[in-house]
């Protein structure tokens, strides 16, 4: 039998959050998934499988080797060219690859290592990146992206230690609450998540067409308000809601201004939710107590 020093050794130098040993694994790690992610958003919005056939150059269609397709290493040995027709590789491959794995080091130190809360946002994190950039290119939220992933969400949230207390919010709604688990009170969360997601962007959509009379937002963009609340919870994805209408704000009014776009003109709007869905997920305590801070000098500074 092995030791039981030699397996806390061994598990420190693989899973610890400061060694470098495991920072580099998890960094080679992150930089496979970050490949896969590309391969999510170029062939998803085409309807192809993300399986079969593989990876091929986009430009002659030679079927890409394994020492051409090493995450970074190979855009750098192949001089960001094809190794067959000597087109220009794009230089978002290793871009997306070198974002996941950094987001996956960052995650892997934020939640103290290989945790069930990194592997449960790491895959939140994906989720995110392949929104995001479908979004950017193709003005799309595939519903194959966003209806799995609101499914991992509720089913993880059983798993996972969240840092919101959703038992102590959902309890004050009730004179005799329900008796559930840490585990039952983080499903409870993320399907109220969920319902908080798809109401708010369904009445949105709904009075939006209304007042200008065309879509204001898409089907996409309320699906996946429910796939960010599944993963946040219904608290913090209100928080993600607010801040990436702050966010699409701060990019579309100054095209306004200089009349770079019109007011009927759609907005990617995918991108900020996504953006604003990791942003909440990191500081979401915070901007909930900016919120409130906000809130009380709004409603109760003029009394003082």
């Amino acid at each position: 039998m092995m030791d039981g020093s030699v397996f806390d050794n061994m598990r420190a130098l693989w899973c610890s959050p400061d060694s470098p040993l495991s920072l580099l694994f998890i960094f080679l790690w992150g930089s496979l998934w970050g490949s896969f992610i590309n391969v999510c958003i170029y062939r998803l919005p085409l309807s192809r499988s993300i399986v079969f056939p593989g990876s091929s150059c986009p430009s002659c269609g030679q079927p890409i080797l394994w020492w051409q397709n090493i995450p970074l290493l190979s855009y750098l040995m192949l001089g960001a060219k094809c190794h067959y027709c000597y087109r220009h590789i794009s230089w978002r491959y290793p871009l997306i690859e070198l974002l996941t794995a950094c987001l996956s080091v960052f995650l892997f130190r934020y939640y103290g290592g290989f945790t069930l809360e990194y592997v449960y946002y790491f895959i939140f994190t994906g989720l995110l990146i392949v929104i995001f950039f479908i979004d950017l290119d193709h003005w799309l939220i595939l519903d194959c992206v966003s209806i799995p992933g609101t499914i991992a969400g509720v089913v993880g949230s059983f798993f996972v230690h969240k840092s919101n207390t959703a038992a102590a919010l959902y309890a004050s709604f009730f004179q005799n609450p329900p008796r559930l688990s840490a585990a039952g009170w983080n499903v409870a969360d993320a399907l109220a998540g969920i319902a908080i997601g798809y109401l708010t962007f369904s009445c949105i959509a709904f009075f939006g067409a209304l007042l200008l009379r065309q879509e204001a937002m898409g089907g996409g963009d309320v699906k996946f308000a429910g796939l960010i609340g599944a993963f946040l919870g219904g608290e913090w994805a209100l928080v993600a809601f607010v801040v990436s209408f702050f966010l699409g704000s701060f990019y579309a009014v100054p095209l306004l201004i200089v009349r770079m776009k019109k007011k009927k003109d759609p907005v990617p709007f995918g991108t900020f939710m996504a953006l604003a869905a990791f942003i909440t997920l990191i500081w979401g305590d915070r901007l909930l107590a900016a919120v409130c801070e906000l809130q009380s000098m709004l409603f109760f500074g003029s009394s003082m």
